[in-house]
C-alpha cells in the first residue's frame, strides 16, 4: 500500500533540497572532510535543516518525484 508520509521522508533523505508546499523546505548540509589526528580521512557528514522560510516548490520537484515513484502521470 501506498504511504505518502514514507515516501515524502525517503525523498526527503535522497535529495539535497526539498520544498514540502505550504510548509517549508529541507535542506542539506555536508560538513567539510578532513584528517584526524591518526591521519585517516574523515568523510563529510550528511545534516538535513528545515528552513520555514522557503514553502513554495516553484518547480513542483516534490510532487514530480512522487509521481515517478508511484508511476502516477504529474496530471
Amino acid at each position: 500500500m501506498f504511504n505518502i508520509q514514507q515516501e515524502i521522508v525517503n525523498i526527503v533523505l535522497e535529495q539535497d533540497f526539498v520544498v514540502l508546499p505550504g510548509i517549508g523546505a529541507f535542506l542539506t548540509e555536508y560538513s567539510k572532510p578532513y584528517f584526524d589526528k591518526n591521519g585517516e580521512i574523515v568523510l563529510p557528514e550528511k545534516k538535513i535543516e528545515f528552513n520555514h522560510l522557503i514553502d513554495k516548490d516553484v518547480d513542483h520537484k516534490l510532487l514530480s518525484l512522487i509521481s515517478l515513484k508511484v508511476n502516477l502521470p504529474k496530471e
